[in-house]
């Protein structure tokens, strides 16, 4: 590990070696191995205090996209500036980070990307206390109100997640993500009316959304119109056919629409192909494992298919990115397993779930 290897800094200057851990921060974040980038980001900060907040901001925003994009070109040219050609000196440093630190903003938006890393490592307390530190120093920052309410539907707090996003609305009537939010917490609440004005003001301002679309037809799918959730899924699959998301979707609807007499297979059948379908355009994506496992043992016969559903168990256990997805996995491939192994016992020529 880099950041553990006391030769590789005892042969590298200070700058260098801080540089070196930077950059191992940001593949191991790419790598989506959370607790180790943040460990090289701490590591890289303590050997510079002076570039806390630019390399901070730097390495977590390459890959959290960053929603000042102005700002995303001044600090890459500075640090390109900085590390590759040694134009600015040190003393330009610390003329040039005040003016960053001045930025109330700025500072805001550093504090929201890494309450992101903490959020995806699953660190809810650390990304509460950014967030909240991030709207004492710019109290009407939106992303920090929307990132806090999200986090707040992890917790179930649906309340504070809805005041949060109310006044986020507030502040930014056309913040599209926002208002999906909002008519996420008004269905769990039951108002559907409050939810389908949400989504509608949503369409309003991006018509074209596959992620409005899709809310659109969880709204439906809630209400047991299968039909019209159908329908919207197809809809956001065809705006942005590499999210593997309305694909489940789809075939969620299709599985809960009542059959006509001797389609039963037939939509099984869709309801399998899109399911792979969603796996062929996110390898990572578990939720398509765990539905297409689920149906895929519900419809077998025999104790060869049985065996497949164990097989793509194991094959969505290899992509897993995090240890609750492959705990949850890990549990449906061991009651497969279960399953297969006893009707092998009793040497069972069919095989059956039920």
């Amino acid at each position: 590990m880099v950041e553990d290897n006391e030769k590789v800094q005892s042969v590298m200057k200070e700058d260098d070696y801080a540089r070196l851990l930077e950059w191992a921060g940001m593949v191991k974040h790419w790598a989506y191995e959370l607790d180790a980038a943040i460990d090289c980001y701490q590591k890289c900060a303590e050997l510079e205090p002076m570039n806390v907040c630019l390399y901070t901001i730097i390495t977590i925003c390459y890959h959290y996209l960053c929603s000042n994009y102005n700002f995303y070109i001044l600090c890459g040219t500075f640090v390109f500036c900085q590390i590759q050609t040694h134009f600015f000196s040190y003393d330009s440093l610390i003329f040039f980070l005040p003016l960053l630190d001045n930025n109330i903003k700025l500072q805001a938006e550093v504090m929201v990307k890494q309450a992101g890393v903490f959020m995806d490592a699953t660190k809810h307390d650390e990304a509460m206390k950014l967030f909240e530190r991030a709207l004492t120093v710019e109290p009407d920052t939106v992303d920090a109100l929307l990132h806090r309410a999200n986090l707040r539907m992890l917790q179930a707090d649906l309340n504070s997640a809805k005041a949060d996003l109310e006044r986020c609305i507030e502040l930014r009537p056309d913040y599209v993500m926002a208002r999906l939010r909002l008519a996420a917490v008004l269905t769990s609440t039951n108002d559907p009316n409050g939810a389908k004005t949400q989504l509608d003001a949503a369409a309003r301002v991006d018509p074209d959304s596959s992620d409005v679309l899709s809310y659109q037809g969880e709204l439906y799918f809630t209400q047991n119109e299968f039909g019209k959730a159908k329908e919207q899924f197809e809809k956001a699959m065809k705006l942005e056919p590499k999210n593997p998301t309305p694909y489940v979707n789809t075939a969620l609807a299709v599985l809960n629409t009542p059959p006509e007499p001797g389609m039963q297979l037939e939509m099984a059948t869709e309801a399998c192909n899109l399911l792979e379908k969603a796996i062929e355009v996110d390898p990572q994506f578990q939720t398509a494992y765990v539905q297409l496992g689920q149906l895929k043992l519900g419809m077998a016969t025999d104790l060869d298919t049985a065996r497949q559903v164990v097989d793509l168990y194991d094959s969505g256990l290899n992509t897993c990115r995090t240890k609750e997805e492959m705990t949850d996995l890990m549990g449906m491939k061991l009651l497969t397993q279960a399953q297969v192994d006893g009707a092998t016992v009793m040497q069972m020529e069919s095989f059956a779930t039920q």
